[in-house]
């Protein structure tokens, strides 16, 4: 996935048909995901800032928020820059309960 940053305009924020994500929302998932497999941790508040060319970090949360209720991020650590997971797929592990984070790893 590039890096530069998203077009955020009122086409970006439709859905594909059967997605739950709109494409911003997608999009910023997409590269939560492929930093997190990169690097073994996921990027800061301030890279997705950068990546979507919004504002502030406070404007990346308005996308996380959504992100995290429908269960494909999981916040591990209160006021933590990088401690929002990519989960595999929304809901849990059917054996323990516990999310499934990219990588094979736990939060």
């Amino acid at each position: 996935m590039s890096t530069k940053a998203i077009e955020w305009g009122r086409r970006a924020a439709t859905r594909v048909a059967g997605d739950p994500l709109t494409a911003k929302q997608r999009a910023i998932l997409e590269f939560v995901r492929a930093k997190y497999l990169e690097r073994g941790v996921p990027p800061s508040l301030r890279e997705v800032r950068d990546f979507t060319g919004l504002s502030s970090t406070s404007a990346v949360m308005v996308h996380f928020e959504p992100l995290m209720r429908k269960g494909f991020l999981r916040q591990v650590g209160a006021g933590v820059s990088r401690g929002y997971l990519p989960v595999t797929s929304p809901g849990s592990c059917p054996c323990c309960g516990r999310p499934q984070l990219e990588g094979g790893g736990e939060p």
